[in-house]
């Protein structure tokens, strides 16, 4: 995948985006542990 272009990855930025590269197994690392971290959400009442 190719890095977005200097304005795509401003305006990204400026809406609190961080655009990163990395492999897919990377990715979905980052995934599961968002899911984990967050997990708290879908049991609080």
């Amino acid at each position: 995948m190719t890095a977005p272009a200097p304005h795509i990855r401003d305006k990204l930025s400026k809406n609190g985006i961080e655009v990163v590269g990395g492999s897919p197994a990377e990715f979905a690392q980052f995934i599961s542990s968002e899911l984990e971290r967050w997990a708290w959400l879908r049991t609080s009442p």
